[in-house]
């Protein structure tokens, strides 16, 4: 790896970036990011990062192209406007990731632990992380459903009682069948008082396909059945996840979801959960590793095309 001329400005490093999976991020974040990254050049069969290595830089691909193998044994060619190292950073990925130059390459190169101190003090940027990993975990699970196989069996229904949940029966709910369990008491509590309790039966529409997803639904009981025209129905139940990383991604829903049995669901607006993490950014850290976690494990499996590893 060699030093590199400069031939791109400040500003063209910015517009360059706001054109890459960053564009959620605000101009004055990407400014301090352009400000950071070095260029370098890359030549033919030199190693960019190692497997089995956590990052310590990640790289913006300018012009080349670069031979990755992610931690999950997922292989690919990047060309330019790729982002290499982002995502096994955000995951704390311990496996890493081997990424050679298979050509004569140019980069902007970054500083992982600048990234991580970046989100640390930026709620917005750790909200855009999780936009942007649920919108390619969405992506990811329509593209190719056999990668949902990588999320761990749904939990058994819980025995929901005649009158309405109590509290503390939310607080159960919340961290046995959700992605987020492991966040403190106060946090889920939080989350608790905020959850509205549905109890839709038979035919009753709980979400409208096309409508903005502003809510997660975390299932107590019963069973709704995501319907699209032309399409298999996609059967949601304790431990659904698809329709809730729609509403992380800041996506509309993709099916009409209909309720085919009697179910008791909790309904927590996404904005709730987003003031929870505003107050407790290392949750924020945890919530997006998990994310980021899931995504390289289930591209790792799907073998789908990508431009952020």
């Amino acid at each position: 790896m060699t030093p590199t001329t400069a031939v791109i400005s400040e500003i063209e490093r910015l517009l360059y970036l706001k054109s890459l999976p960053l564009s959620h991020l605000d101009t004055r974040t990407l400014g301090r990011m352009a400000a950071h990254m070095t260029e370098r050049t890359f030549s033919k069969g030199e190693q960019l990062l190692a497997m089995d290595t956590l990052p310590e830089n990640f790289y913006v691909v300018v012009d080349g192209e670069v031979e990755i193998v992610s931690g999950a044994g997922d292989a690919q060619r990047a060309g330019g406007a790729s982002l290499i190292g982002i995502l096994s950073a955000l995951a704390h990925d311990a496996r890493g990731l081997s990424a050679v130059a298979r050509r004569r390459t140019l980069a902007l190169e970054g500083s992982t632990s600048f990234l991580l101190r970046e989100m640390e003090d930026n709620h917005a940027m750790r909200r855009a992380a999780v936009e942007q990993i649920c919108a390619d975990l969405v992506h990811t699970w329509t593209s190719a459903p056999t990668a949902a196989d990588c999320l761990p069996p749904p939990p058994v229904d819980l025995r929901a009682p005649g009158r309405r949940l109590d509290i503390v029966e939310k607080l159960t709910v919340i961290r046995r069948h959700t992605r987020i369990g492991t966040f403190n008491v106060d946090a889920m509590m939080d989350l608790a008082r905020h959850a509205e309790e549905l109890r839709p039966g038979p035919g009753d529409l709980v979400w409208r396909r096309g409508e903005p997803a502003r809510a997660l639904h975390i299932f107590v009981q019963g069973h709704v059945e995501g319907r699209r025209p032309d399409c298999d129905c996609v059967r949601a139940g304790c431990g659904h996840h698809l329709e809730n990383f729609v509403a992380l991604a800041s996506q509309e829903h993709r099916t009409d979801g209909v309720a085919v049995t009697p179910s008791v669901l909790l309904r927590i607006g996404v904005e709730s959960l987003f003031d929870v993490l505003e107050d407790r950014p290392f949750m924020a850290a945890d919530l997006i590793a998990l994310f980021a976690r899931l995504l390289i494990d289930m591209r790792g499996q799907a073998r789908l095309p990508c431009a952020s590893f």
